[in-house]
């Protein structure tokens, strides 16, 4: 092999691992970052199944559960930056869920300072629910959800399985 074709191949594999490399750590982050924002959603629910919340925060925590649902379809697609996008939106919805009755789990679903070096909150423009984005049989599967059903809720897809 020529020199200049050795010296191309190693430019090659060095920009094949560097892209491998970034690719894999944009993607671990966002799985992190879905997986938080899902013991956020698992926390209001089981706060809904102790009583803590009223009622009316059924309609607002089921957008929040739409939100994250989104968010791990897009992963799925490996689109993760917009999947960071709508697990945001339902991160921020669940600290507004906890906001009166958990101040500490609200604590712990802010943006931390290790996210923000991927992610930046105040680039997150209008995220809409849309049908392209989720489809209307998911849609309405969440809308009739009986959030205190704890088996029923679990067997939504909201967080990213760790291998």
């Amino acid at each position: 092999m020529s020199t200049l074709r050795k010296k191309m191949h190693l430019v090659i594999t060095i920009f094949l691992i560097a892209t491998g490399s970034f690719i894999g750590q944009t993607q671990q982050q966002a799985k992190n970052f879905i997986n938080i924002s899902m013991k956020g959603v698992y926390k209001v629910q089981k706060d809904i199944l102790k009583g803590k919340l009223p009622a009316s925060t059924d309609p607002a925590f089921k957008k929040t559960v739409k939100y994250q649902f989104i968010a791990v379809k897009l992963y799925n697609q490996n689109k993760f930056d917009e999947a960071v996008v709508y697990s945001y939106k339902a991160r921020v919805m669940v600290v507004e869920i906890l906001n009166a009755t958990d101040p500490i789990a609200k604590e712990k679903m802010k943006i931390t300072d290790e996210e923000k070096t991927f992610f930046d909150p105040a680039k997150v423009g209008d995220t809409k629910i849309t049908p392209k984005i989720l489809n209307a049989s998911d849609s309405k599967r969440i809308d009739d959800l009986n959030t205190t059903d704890y088996e029923e809720f679990r067997k939504l897809e909201l967080g990213i399985p760790i291998e």
